[in-house]
């Protein structure tokens, strides 16, 4: 789950992200990204001079820190796709005009995908509530098909906070159930007939095979071709 913070300069952006991350992080995993108007290597410094002969990367390390230097640039989406692999949460500070969920903070113009406007300390609750939602939910979502195939009478999103609500469950999602398919990552939706069809072959030429135990519940394929 990636959430952006915005807002004008001395709004108090990085104040609202110091009061949150501490209840967060008692859940979550939480990565932060700052957006800066300046350069983040010093001119002259033997890691920018490292980074100008023509390093890829360049890695300052201490006794307690280790900080990474990418001189040439790097897609910042690049980046989050990465954090979020090992990340709960990835918290933005500035990036107002990124395609992610947003809270706006001050009396900031609210931009478009913003989620809440937090104006005093009063909200802070309000927040930390509904971000619990928004992971819940993208966890739940990320169990669906993503194949919005209307089977359950929604598409995935929908029924992923229907899910988190208590009313309905995994269990309704049909493509959820029996046979899943996915080609080079991609999910391929099947119907009823087809699913029924390959799992019967599969099941019977697995049960087939010397020492496959009885009683197959979960089958796993996976095909690399030469």
């Amino acid at each position: 789950m990636i959430i952006g913070v915005y807002g004008y300069s001395g709004s108090g952006k990085t104040s609202l992200l110091e009061a949150l991350l501490p209840q967060l992080s008692e859940k979550y995993k939480v990565a932060a990204v700052k957006h800066v108007a300046h350069e983040l290597d010093v001119k002259g410094k033997d890691t920018w001079r490292l980074g100008e002969a023509g390093a890829w990367v360049v890695a300052a390390a201490s006794t307690n820190d280790l900080l990474f230097h990418f001189p040439c640039p790097i897609p910042l989406s690049d980046v989050l796709t990465k954090l979020q692999e090992s990340a709960d949460l990835v918290l933005l500070e500035g990036f107002k005009d990124m395609d992610v969920p947003k809270i706006a903070v001050g009396e900031v113009e609210e931009r478009p995908h913003t989620v809440f406007h937090y104006r005093t300390k009063n909200d802070m609750h309000a927040i930390l509530s509904l971000i619990d939602q928004m992971v819940g939910v993208e966890r739940i979502y990320n169990q669906l098909p993503h194949l919005d195939c209307g089977l359950c009478g929604a598409d995935c999103c929908r029924m992923a906070e229907l899910i988190y609500r208590g009313k309905r469950s995994l269990a309704d999602c049909e493509q959820h159930k029996g046979l899943r398919l996915s080609v080079n990552g991609k999910r391929i939706p099947l119907n009823a007939f087809t699913s029924e069809m390959i799992t019967g072959v599969l099941l019977g030429a697995v049960r087939a095979l010397k020492d496959v135990p009885s009683g197959v519940s979960k089958l796993t394929i996976v095909y690399h071709p030469e």
